[in-house]
């Protein structure tokens, strides 16, 4: 009853004939497993043991006692987090799967058995998360179904990892993630860590108490956690992809046993996939809005973070969506016991403008253009939210597959709290900065003071146009007001500051992908090239070009560029447009004024 028969050996040669470069790329990350070599989070490691990476020891003491903050950190605790999740785990198990080759079973059981050794309960840094607990399940119990035909799997060796991962069921129950007004990803993950325990060890003695308290409460943080709109609360695009798989994963287990759920939950995961579909962009990649850490629930393969066509096509069959984006999915062929998804749907979509009107995103789409629009949540009660960066009215704006302005990430959490909050900062993201200053006080590493609110006044259709009109209130009593507009292939981002009779310094920021090439026209017409993608940008205020930084990934940092207008006055005034030719540009302003007024009349 697990999502794939182990004992069937028609799957391992199914797999060798219809996913030729995953089977390829398998056999390439387990051989480095073997040679003990892995890259974490933008970094090189050479396995030491369960507590060290590159020389950096973490203490075998109560795990309640070990500090990762400020001057108590030995290194960024993330990444011996990443280690002990033990995602290449279950591309260890894969391997023998395909292959029978004992060498990769051994490997994997080392890996195991060396962590139970190393880790007693309750001492040292992976004992003190749930959430961590639950990922690193999901890669032990993945794998133990992969090798369960091993000649290494012995009865003792069996009940040894058994014992183990019962320790995390207990863990995970006993120590929920439930401590705050609204609790976050970290419980979604532990309930989908502690249904999958349940539902793959029947016979535990406490399965069926943790089964019927994961169900239950799995609804009641999914009406708290995730908008009437799909949206998950923590304003974190990456961090909705993660909790989109710990929902569905264990409901297509569930739905196997026969188990059944509310409609309620099922109504909301496929929200949850909707949302995802439509802020996806070419080929499937969403733009990371908010923090990133790279976080899969489950790895069997090495998949781009920021691409959500595999946990699309799992969802398409679970719903039966074959809307939603879907390709001949590896992790398909897994959690449906070999199924072939040979129809492909990994299109663009036809033109559309969706807003989201409780997360407060707005998503604007033509043939050859995308645009995502941030405000933030509309009701006040999620302002909260600790994976939220100051990028109200920010956006992000890509041409064909190729980014041209980007939302910069987020680097890191804890290895330096200058660079953590210089990328949460507003300065990092593609809106109007006022008189030098953060809207908010960045304290600690997750949290802002004041908490700014970006209402959407009103969005809707005139002339032809859509768009969205918002406002945010960070910078009070000043108050910033920006109009997007989308017509075929013209963008057009208005922005406007009331005067509150004082003079103030405006400074807008373009965040630009390091790909793309600037080619000045003159100081309001630039010329933007990304491979062989081109587009024409117009600011009515003069702009110059400023050094930035870009992440495209947890612990990954490039330099790159941004283009900044300044101005002081009283108030604060300024059009940029996006477009194909400047013609179309210079046709498009003209009417722009005038519709920005009739929309703002209304």
């Amino acid at each position: 009853t697990f999502y794939f028969d182990p004992f069937d050996r028609t799957l391992a040669e199914a797999f060798k004939r219809n996913f030729n470069r995953e089977y390829l790329e398998t056999m390439k990350i387990a051989d480095k497993c073997i040679r003990r070599e892995f890259e974490l989070l933008g970094k090189k490691v050479l396995f030491e043991d369960w507590h060290t990476i590159n020389g950096k020891k973490w203490p075998l003491i109560p795990s309640h006692k070990i500090g990762y903050y400020g001057k108590n950190r030995i290194d960024d605790i993330k990444l011996i987090w990443e280690l002990n999740r033990m995602q290449f785990l279950p591309i260890l198990g894969k391997a023998y799967f395909l292959t029978k080759d004992e060498k990769y079973a051994r490997m994997a059981l080392w890996y195991m058995r060396s962590w139970i050794r190393q880790n007693p309960y309750l001492m040292g840094v992976n004992w003190m998360e749930g959430i961590e607990a639950a990922i690193r399940i999901y890669s032990w119990i993945f794998t133990y179904y992969f090798i369960l035909d091993s000649k290494t799997l012995t009865e003792d060796v069996n009940q040894e990892i058994l014992r183990s991962i019962y320790m995390h069921g207990k863990f995970i129950y006993n120590f929920l993630s439930d401590k705050w007004t609204i609790n976050n990803n970290h419980i979604l993950a532990e309930l989908s860590g502690l249904l999958l325990i349940s539902l793959s060890y029947p016979e535990f003695k406490d399965s069926n108490k943790w089964l019927s308290f994961a169900v239950r409460r799995l609804e009641k943080e999914l009406m708290h956690q995730i908008f009437d709109d799909g949206a998950s609360w923590e304003h974190s695009t990456g961090y909705h992809k993660f909790v989109t798989e710990c929902v569905l994963y264990p409901l297509i287990l569930l739905r196997k046993r026969g188990i059944s759920v509310s409609r309620y939950i099922l109504a909301k995961l496929e929200k949850m996939t909707e949302f995802l579909n439509y802020i996806s962009m070419e080929g499937g990649k969403i733009p990371l809005v908010g923090d990133e850490d790279q976080g899969f629930l489950l790895k069997v393969n090495n998949w781009d973070y920021d691409n959500i066509l595999e946990i699309s096509s799992v969802g398409s069959v679970f719903l039966n969506r074959m809307d939603f984006l879907h390709h001949k999915s590896e992790l398909v062929f897994w959690l449906f016991n070999g199924k072939l998804l040979n129809s492909c749907n990994p299109s663009f979509g036809s033109p559309s403008f969706k807003l989201f009107k409780d997360s407060g995103y707005g998503v604007f789409k033509s043939y050859k253009s995308y645009l995502l629009f941030v405000t933030s949540a509309q009701n006040k009660r999620y302002l909260h939210a600790s994976h939220r960066h100051l990028d109200m009215l920010s956006f992000t704006y890509e041409q064909k597959g190729r980014c041209f302005v980007a939302d910069p990430g987020t680097f890191t959490y804890y290895a330096s709290d200058k660079l953590r909050n210089l990328f949460r900062s507003i300065f990092m993201h593609n809106t109007v900065v006022i008189d030098g200053k953060n809207p908010s006080v960045l304290s600690g590493l997750f949290e802002l003071s004041p908490r700014p609110y970006a209402k959407i006044i009103k969005c809707g259709g005139v002339e032809g146009w859509n768009y969205i009109w918002a406002q945010h209130d960070g910078y009070k009593p000043l108050i910033h007001h920006r109009i997007v507009l989308h017509r075929e292939s013209c963008f057009a981002i208005y922005d406007y500051i009331p005067n509150n009779g004082q003079t103030h310094k405006f400074e807008s920021y373009i965040h630009l992908h390091p790909d793309v090439q600037v080619n000045f026209k003159s100081e309001n017409l630039v010329v933007l090239l990304n491979d062989y993608e081109k587009v024409i940008l117009y600011s009515e205020n003069p702009l110059k070009l400023v050094k930035s930084w870009y992440s495209p990934k947890y612990g990954i940092l490039y330099e790159s560029k941004a283009l900044k207008s300044e101005k002081q006055n009283k108030k604060y005034k300024n059009l940029v447009m996006f477009g194909h030719k400047v013609n179309e540009i210079k046709t498009a302003q003209l009417s722009i004024e005038k519709i920005v007024n009739k929309i703002m009349r209304r």
